[in-house]
């Protein structure tokens, strides 16, 4: 039953996760054409679309087999949670407190879905019903693969546009240089050891469920 149970949880979040970026796409409706793809700049698209491909994949793998899955299936579906917890948890801890200041705005139309709801039912889903013994130590260490290509993508764009030490708000959409160019590598630091955090919570609760 609590394989059942899994893969409904996981199309569930699929289904919310097209209906979130849908909503983005809807939002660019009549902008340039610059600006629909560049949605797919931002963390939280890429980390909602990607988790919405793992759970299809997970759900299909769920539904057709009866014990553990392969390895790259639940290293996969991991990838895609810690993602969209990140995503979650940058709204609540730092866009929210300090570039934002107003948590309606961030959780606004189809940001609902992506910032709060589809990030907690991956995390409930992984965490309660997706037990493995699959993903050793070493190995949660895939789960910071995406992570690690958007933050290198990210800073190699911000330098490619600093000026005077500077990064324009259009190139640091996330405001994590607003102070300069200088505290790069706290920024890294700082979100590199969030990230990895996150990976081991979600790894050692998913193995102690």
């Amino acid at each position: 039953m609590q394989n059942i149970i899994a893969a409904a949880v996981n199309l569930i979040g699929a289904v919310l996760v097209v209906i979130g970026v849908v909503g983005i796409f809807k939002e660019t409706e009549g902008e340039p054409k610059e600006k629909f793809v560049s949605v797919f700049k931002f963390f939280t698209t890429q980390s909602n679309v990607l988790y919405g491909v793992t759970a299809v994949i997970y759900a299909v793998a769920r539904m057709q087999h009866t014990g553990e899955l392969p390895q790259w299936i639940c290293i996969l579906k991991l990838i895609g949670t810690i993602g969209v917890t990140i995503t979650l948890l940058t709204v609540f801890l730092f866009l929210w407190p300090v570039v934002f200041h107003d948590l309606a705005v961030l959780l606004k139309g189809p940001n609902l879905l992506l910032h709060l709801i589809v990030p907690l039912t991956a995390i409930v889903s992984f965490c309660l019903l997706e037990r493995t013994t699959q993903i050793t130590a070493a190995g949660a260490l895939w789960g910071l693969s995406h992570f690690a290509v958007y933050a290198v993508g990210y800073m190699i764009n911000a330098i490619r546009h600093a000026e005077n030490g500077k990064v324009a708000p259009e190139h640091d959409w996330y405001g994590f240089l607003s102070g300069g160019m200088k505290y790069m590598p706290v920024a890294l630091l700082a979100m590199t050891a969030g990230a990895s955090v996150i990976t081991y919570v979600l790894w050692a609760v998913n193995r102690a469920a």
